[in-house]
């Protein structure tokens, strides 16, 4: 059978107050309030500017240039654009490593239509080494079409 509990030890009970923090003493959360306070002000330097989550248009244009240029790497690497390559580099490490723009273009006639939908497929997953993309800008441009790919012009 069970005990019934007194409504004394019901009434100790509520009044116990425990710590959630282990490293702090029972009893101890008066004293450490004052810690939890954050400060009214924060000294910044005379020289420090104002954090801008907003990017100049130079900024964002050279985003969006890296993007499509990590874009025509992952399509040459995907499309094995590498085997036809002039230099020697490029067949040795078995990926574009020169200019991947201008490569990709001369050699995308040379693909097939039903490959191109595979190595779309393959670029979204992050190329034949699944590298992920280093910004949304670079995600947004990998799902785009190829021929807007093809066609952007760099600034």
């Amino acid at each position: 059978m069970r005990q019934r509990r007194s409504s004394g030890f019901a009434a100790r009970l509520e009044k116990l107050h425990f710590s959630m923090d282990h490293r702090v003493k029972p009893g101890g959360d008066d004293a450490r309030m004052e810690i939890l306070i954050m400060p009214s002000s924060r000294k910044k330097l005379p020289d420090q500017p104002d954090y801008l989550k907003r990017r100049t248009f130079e900024q964002g244009r050279a985003e969006v240039d890296a993007a499509h240029i990590a874009t025509s790497r992952l399509y040459c690497d995907a499309l094995h654009l590498w085997r036809r390559c002039a230099q020697p580099a490029c067949r040795r490490h078995r990926c574009c490593l020169g200019e991947p723009t201008n490569r990709f273009v001369r050699g995308l006639p040379t693909v097939p239509p039903a490959r191109r939908l595979e190595a779309q497929k393959e670029v979204i997953a992050g190329g034949p080494r699944r590298v992920a993309p280093a910004t949304h800008i670079e995600w947004t441009v990998r799902r785009s079409a190829l021929k807007q790919i093809v066609s952007w012009g760099f600034g």
